[in-house]
């Protein structure tokens, strides 16, 4: 009865942490909290799967648990892998973008210089590019807002990433978090930011936030 009892409630911790990890997982940028919570899970998955082994019955329940078990294990480190280089990149751009938190979609290769700005072809009367402002000015179908461009050295190595900003999040004025959703977890941005990012110093060299009109 005792052990039952204890079985039923690291089940429960087990569950709990899981929706816990989940949570952070799309709204934390504090690494040791997420990883902290990871380990907890881990930790308790293992528990539960040595508790059905010593039950030495391999029945259905065995059989099931244990393949969630291992689900479970597979897609809290897979997605701890992924969220390092979030958490490296969140870090790089505190300066520009504070408290953001990330999705990574795409890493280029070596001088891809994504955050190059750009401007759109068509006359915009009297307005001009202006720092931590969209140009052109919304509403329009594609403009961009530039937050970082400094030279880059002619011989120094960048490297570009193309990302998502998961939780509202706000630049002249609009929330640049901004998406459609066709249904739950089946959704596109409205934004997409860019990053070129010194390789040897670690430096954000180039930061912009692209708006596309979903038409």
């Amino acid at each position: 009865m005792g052990k039952r009892i204890g079985f039923s409630l690291i089940r429960l911790f087990l569950f709990l942490s899981g929706l816990l990890y989940y949570y952070l997982l799309h709204n934390t940028n504090q690494p040791l909290l997420f990883y902290s919570t990871a380990s907890m899970v881990i930790v308790l998955s293992l528990v539960c799967f040595l508790l059905l082994l010593h039950r030495r019955r391999f029945d259905w329940r065995t059989i099931v648990g244990s393949f969630l078990l291992g689900l479970l294990l597979v897609f809290v480190v897979r997605q701890g892998l992924d969220q390092r280089r979030d958490f490296a990149l969140q870090n790089a751009l505190n300066h520009e973008l504070p408290g953001v938190i990330i999705d990574i979609r795409e890493k280029s290769a070596n001088n891809a210089r994504w955050a190059k700005p750009t401007d759109p072809q068509g006359n915009y009367g009297n307005e001009t590019r202006t720092k931590g402002h969209f140009f052109p000015s919304l509403p329009y179908y594609q403009s961009e807002v530039i937050l970082t461009d400094h030279p880059a050295e002619e011989n120094g190595d960048t490297i570009s990433y193309r990302f998502v900003i998961k939780q509202p999040y706000f630049l002249d004025n609009k929330d640049v978090s901004a998406k459609y959703c066709i249904v739950w977890g089946v959704c596109g941005y409205f934004y997409k930011g860019y990053a070129d990012v010194n390789v040897q110093t670690g430096e954000v060299i180039g930061l912009k936030i692209v708006y596309s009109d979903m038409k």
